[in-house]
């Protein structure tokens, strides 16, 4: 098997770091993200303004399949809706199926959609329309308003 050397002396097969090595490279990260701490780290303002245009566009995309597939507007977002076309209308199921906390509904979290991805190809496309939103709303909305005068 391969082995990879790193510039700060760990060593490792590609397919199984050890423990010792992760700290180690991780330990050599330490310094930087230090330094990122203090000073900030610049944000290009007009590149997150475009990349939130091509995100929605990504996401309406990702609508308009969801629609072509099950010939309603539902929101991916959505819990509820989402329980409902996959476990009631579609009649998917998987082997971890588990209930939400509330106990109302069928859980629709990352985890039981990733085990029935395979089942139906609108799975991808909830999964898909779900990670662009969480990019949009945690970076592309949240993060220009915390930049300070200086860009950082």
């Amino acid at each position: 098997m391969p082995k990879v050397r790193l510039s700060n002396g760990c060593r490792f097969p590609l397919s199984a770091p050890s423990p010792a090595n992760v700290l180690r490279l991780d330990q050599a990260c330490l310094p930087l993200v230090e330094q990122m701490n203090r000073n900030g780290m610049l944000v290009d303002q007009e590149h997150f303004a475009t990349l939130g245009v091509h995100i929605r566009q990504l996401k309406d995309q990702c609508r308009e399949r969801i629609r072509a597939q099950v010939g309603r507007d539902i929101n991916p977002v959505s819990g509820d809706q989402v329980a409902t076309l996959l476990f009631t209308e579609l009649g998917l199921g998987h082997r971890l199926m588990r209930l939400t906390p509330s106990g109302h509904r069928e859980s629709t979290d990352q985890n039981i959609l990733e085990g029935l991805r395979g089942q139906h190809r609108v799975v991808g496309d909830i999964l898909e329309y779900r990670e662009l939103n969480t990019l949009e709303s945690v970076f592309v909305v949240k993060l220009p308003f915390m930049v300070g005068l200086d860009g950082r």
